[in-house]
C-alpha cells in the first residue's frame, strides 16, 4: 500500500562521485521498502533490476534537448522528470522513490522547480510525493585540493569549476556523504569536515567508501528535508563566527546602499583568503533592486534577486505596516526591508580588514555625487 505521500531521497554529485555505487550498496541490504529509482545520469547505467521488487521500478532516461537557451534546455529536463515520476505512481506499486541526478543542472534549482512550480502536473506531483532528503557524494579529497588550490591561486577554470559544483551540491544537501577520505591524512579531513559545516551547517556528514557500510536509514525514510528551512540564496545559513586559526567566517550587514563603483572594485580584488561568500546587497543607484552575490573562490556571480518590499506601492506598504508584518522582516525606519547581507567564509580571513573594506563601500549621501557615476550594476 502507498503511504499518502511517497518520499523522495534526491541523489546528486559530480558523474562518478559514486551515486550508482551508493544505490547498490543500499538497495542490497535488507531492507523493508519497495524502492523505485529514477535514473538520469547518463554516464550510469550499472544498476541491476534484481535489486528491486519489480523490473518496472528501474526507469533510466536519455532524454536531453540540444538548445542554445539553458533556460530552455533545464524546463525540458524538468518536465521529463515530473512526466516519469507521475507515470511511475499511477502505474506501479512502490512506497519510496530515488532519484539519481546528472551533474547538469544544480540539485537547488531542481528542488525549487519541484517544489514551486504553479502548473498542474507539478501541483499533482506535490499532492503524490514528498522530498525525505537530498545527498550529497563528495569526494573529499577532490573538494580540499581545489579549496587549497583556490587559497593558493594555482587554481585553473577546470579546478574553479568543480569547486563550485561541490559547494552547490553542499550548500542544498540534507546528508553529505565523504568519500576518499582513507586516502589523506587526519588534518585534511578534519579541515574539509569543518569547511562543510560552515557551508551547510545543518546536514549530516558522513565518512563512507561509497555507501560501504553505511545502513540504508542514513538516506531513505529520514524525514530531514524541511521545506521550510530551505535556505535561499539571499539569506546566509550562519551567523557570525571566529576562529583564531584556520577557517573563519562571519556576516556583514547594514542598511546602508552601498556606491556602486566602489563596490564593483571591492569584487573585482576579493580577498584571497575567502573561500565563499553569498547573500543579498543593494545600491543607491537601483534603489528597487536587491542582487544576489554568489561567490566561490575566484569566481563571482551577480543577479537581480527580485525587488525590495519597500519599493512597492504605497497602498501595499501601508497593508503591510497596518497588519504588522513589517515587525518580522526586520524593517529599518529609513530603508525599509533594504539590507546588505553577506555571508564570508575562507581561510585566516582578514575579518576586521573587509568590513573596513566593505563600510568605505558604502554611500554616503553628504559627500557621493552620483550624476556622473557610470553604474555596473545598471539593470536596464
Amino acid at each position: 500500500m502507498k503511504p499518502k505521500k511517497i518520499p523522495i531521497t534526491l541523489l546528486s554529485g559530480n558523474s562518478g562521485a559514486g551515486k550508482s555505487t551508493l544505490i547498490r550498496a543500499v538497495l542490497s541490504q535488507n531492507h523493508p521498502y519497495r524502492v523505485a529509482l529514477i535514473n538520469l545520469d547518463m554516464g550510469s547505467r550499472t544498476i541491476d533490476p534484481a535489486l528491486f521488487a519489480s523490473p518496472d521500478l528501474l526507469i533510466t532516461t536519455d532524454e536531453r534537448v540540444i538548445s542554445a537557451d539553458d533556460d530552455l534546455a533545464f524546463f525540458a529536463y524538468v518536465k521529463n522528470l515530473m512526466k516519469i515520476m507521475m507515470e511511475l505512481y499511477r502505474s506501479q506499486d512502490f512506497d519510496t522513490l530515488m532519484i539519481e541526478l546528472s551533474g547538469e543542472y544544480p540539485v537547488d534549482d531542481v528542488l525549487q522547480a519541484l517544489l514551486y512550480s504553479d502548473d498542474a502536473l507539478s501541483e499533482s506531483l506535490r499532492n503524490a510525493y514528498r522530498i525525505d532528503s537530498v545527498v550529497s557524494l563528495i569526494n573529499a579529497l577532490e573538494l580540499w585540493t581545489t579549496m587549497n588550490q583556490e587559497l593558493m591561486v594555482s587554481n585553473t577554470e577546470n579546478s574553479t569549476e568543480l569547486f563550485k559544483q561541490s559547494i552547490r551540491y553542499i550548500e542544498s544537501s540534507n546528508v553529505v556523504l565523504l568519500t576518499h577520505t582513507e586516502v589523506m591524512d587526519l588534518p585534511s579531513v578534519q579541515q574539509t569536515q569543518e569547511f562543510i559545516a560552515l557551508l551547510q551547517p545543518t546536514a549530516r556528514v558522513i565518512k563512507s567508501h561509497y555507501g560501504n557500510n553505511l545502513p540504508y536509514r542514513a538516506v531513505l525514510h529520514t524525514h530531514l528535508f524541511d521545506e521550510e528551512a530551505t535556505p535561499s540564496p539571499m539569506e546566509p545559513t550562519v551567523d557570525q563566527r571566529y576562529h583564531d586559526e584556520g577557517l573563519n567566517t562571519f556576516v556583514f550587514r547594514c542598511h546602508r546602499p552601498f556606491h556602486p563603483r566602489r563596490l564593483a572594485e571591492f569584487f573585482e580584488h576579493f580577498p584571497l583568503t575567502t573561500l565563499r561568500t553569498k547573500g543579498a546587497f543593494w545600491v543607491a543607484t537601483q534603489p528597487d533592486i536587491a542582487f544576489v552575490l554568489s561567490q566561490v573562490g575566484s569566481n563571482v556571480e551577480i543577479s537581480v534577486g527580485g525587488e525590495w518590499i519597500a519599493s512597492q506601492s504605497p497602498e501595499l506598504l501601508e497593508l503591510i505596516h497596518s497588519e504588522g508584518m513589517d515587525e518580522n522582516m526586520g524593517w529599518d525606519s529609513e530603508y525599509g526591508d533594504r539590507i546588505n547581507e553577506l555571508l564570508f567564509i575562507g581561510y585566516q580571513q582578514p575579518i576586521k580588514s573587509i568590513r573596513t573594506h566593505l563600510l568605505d563601500c558604502l554611500y554616503d549621501e553628504e559627500q557621493d555625487f552620483l550624476d556622473d557615476v557610470e553604474d555596473p550594476f545598471d539593470v536596464d
